[in-house]
């Protein structure tokens, strides 16, 4: 019963998480300790509810109480509105994950969304779709709905803790231009760069997503050897390169859709030429791990991707004229599974 109950019960822990990052508490208490008295008198808050969110906070590890005062422990750094490495923006917008999780038993009904082109918020940022107006329109609704730039806040924050992983996990030294495939803010991009300076960089990402990147996350006082193309991966050219990067991108598309994609990345690349994949991945007999089957379940009520198994990338990106793959299995601090491909 316990252990049921700790499952069923775990919304109440991120609940009160939500509530102290919106109460900007580990900000107030990141820049000075403070007492409970002090942070409600200073914020007009109730001091009794005040320290019984930071006692709280406590007991989850994410607050120290030390002497009466409270301060942000390491864990609790993350959850920083201005954080460098942040997951703020990620946890105040857990309502939108909501509807998702409403929908996951009428999509095992029926299965609605295995046709899906696009998933939804793929298709928000494809300015001539059709889907996209309405999505659009889903965007000024207040409740549970954020900006497209408040997405990829929130995309950048969960992705930096894990791009030094990424591409230090493989040696790519040998590698003389990289693209970035569907990069998002370029977390990854920057951070190659910053790794193997010698090696030309390209991101490609759709035409909002690029503008959106120039206006708001090129990093300052660097210079990176970072290229910005704006395009479609699946209905554009993709930019010439030995290495490609598909970093949390088949997951969102069906089977067929993944297998046009490595396809068209192969027959890009000349032999030796190499593709590195980070995606969460399950056991070989789907028995585990509990985050990607949770994860799994997300992606079935929104769109017709899916968490696979390495043995299930393995085989597409064999049959995609790939001939060794090597996989090397998550561990802190990235808890994604990285492939890393070579073209024979």
């Amino acid at each position: 019963m316990d252990h049921v109950l700790s499952i069923v019960d775990g919304f109440k822990a991120t609940g009160a998480v939500v509530a102290a990052c919106r109460l900007e508490l580990f900000d107030l208490l990141g820049a000075r300790s403070q007492t409970a008295a002090e942070l409600a008198e200073g914020q007009g808050w109730n001091q009794d509810n005040t320290e019984r969110i930071s006692n709280a906070m406590v007991a989850l590890g994410l607050l120290k109480k030390i002497q009466g005062k409270y301060t942000v422990s390491e864990s609790g750094c993350f959850l920083k509105k201005e954080g460098e490495v942040s997951v703020w923006t990620y946890a105040t917008s857990l309502d939108r994950f909501q509807k998702g999780l409403s929908n996951i038993s009428e999509e095992v009904k029926t299965g609605k969304h295995q046709s899906d082109a696009y998933p939804k918020h793929v298709v928000v940022h494809k300015v001539d779709d059709k889907a996209t107006k309405t999505e659009q329109k889903e965007e000024t609704k207040p409740a549970s709905s954020l900006s497209v730039f408040d997405r990829y806040k929130m995309y950048d924050g969960t992705a930096r803790p894990h791009a030094r992983a990424l591409v230090t996990k493989f040696d790519l030294s040998s590698y003389q231009k990289v693209v970035d495939l569907g990069g998002g803010t370029g977390v990854l991009s920057w951070e190659v760069s910053r790794v193997y300076p010698n090696l030309q960089v390209t991101l490609f990402e759709v035409p909002p997503v690029i503008e959106l990147v120039k206006e708001h996350f090129i990093p300052h006082n660097e210079t990176l050897n970072v290229s910005l193309v704006a395009g479609d991966f699946f209905v554009d050219d993709i930019p010439e390169g030995d290495l490609y990067i598909l970093a949390k991108v088949v997951h969102d598309w069906s089977t067929e859709q993944a297998k046009t994609l490595l396809q068209k990345i192969s027959n890009k690349l000349k032999s030796g030429g190499g593709l590195l994949l980070m995606e969460k991945c399950m056991s070989e007999d789907k028995s585990g791990p509990v985050s990607a089957h949770v994860w799994d379940l997300m992606v079935m009520a929104g769109n017709a991707g899916r968490i696979r198994s390495g043995g299930e990338y393995t085989d597409m990106l064999m049959s995609a004229g790939f001939t060794t793959v090597t996989i090397a299995k998550s561990q802190e601090p990235c808890p994604y599974d990285i492939m890393y491909a070579v073209k024979g």
